[in-house]
């Protein structure tokens, strides 16, 4: 069954744990490598654009998929 306050605690201590462990990165390593053609600076901007998408779609109408055209379309 699912636990709506569950995924909320959930939701909000990984983005806790997102922004303390962000706290933690000096700003002279932000463009030093992160993982394959990324760099740390890039692996931070995707995270949080992915924490602000899921907030996004949660905040939908239950049963209402999300259509979108094409990558452009993607906000």
């Amino acid at each position: 069954m699912l636990d709506i306050d569950q995924n909320r605690r959930g939701f909000r201590e990984a983005g806790v744990f997102f922004v303390e462990t962000v706290g933690h990165v000096p700003s002279h390593a932000l463009d030093d490598p992160g993982m394959g053609v990324w760099s740390v600076r890039e692996l931070i901007g995707h995270t949080c654009r992915a924490l602000l998408t899921v907030e996004h779609y949660a905040g939908r109408e239950p049963g209402v998929p999300a259509r979108l055209a094409g990558p452009a379309d993607y906000s």
